[in-house]
C-alpha cells in the first residue's frame, strides 16, 4: 500500500511504487480519455514537458493542479492516486 501525504502546496508519494502509480494511473486516465499530452498541458496552463514529467513520475503536482487534473479527467482525485481500491474497501 502507497501512502500518501498531503501538505497545502504538494501531494508528496511515500514510496517510489506510489509515485510510479500515480504516473502509470495519470498516462493511462489520460489515453482513456483521448486526451493527448499536449491537450492536458494546455489545459493546465504548463509547458508540455512539465506535464510530460508527471507522467514519466519525475514530479509531482501541487494539490490545486492534482485537482485540475481530476476535474479534467472527470475522475477523484483519490482514483488518480491509486486509493480507489482502497476506499471501496472501507
Amino acid at each position: 500500500m502507497s501512502i500518501i501525504v498531503y501538505n497545502m502546496f504538494t501531494v508528496k508519494t511515500a514510496t517510489r511504487r506510489g509515485k510510479k502509480m500515480f504516473s502509470k494511473r495519470l498516462n493511462e486516465l489520460r489515453k482513456a480519455k483521448g486526451f493527448s499530452a499536449k491537450y492536458m498541458a494546455d489545459a493546465l496552463g504548463i509547458e508540455l514537458r512539465s506535464y510530460r514529467n508527471y507522467e514519466s513520475g519525475d514530479r509531482e503536482p501541487s494539490l490545486k493542479t492534482l485537482v485540475i487534473i481530476a476535474d479534467i479527467l472527470d475522475v477523484s482525485t483519490d482514483c488518480l492516486l491509486c486509493r480507489d481500491d482502497f476506499i471501496a474497501k472501507q
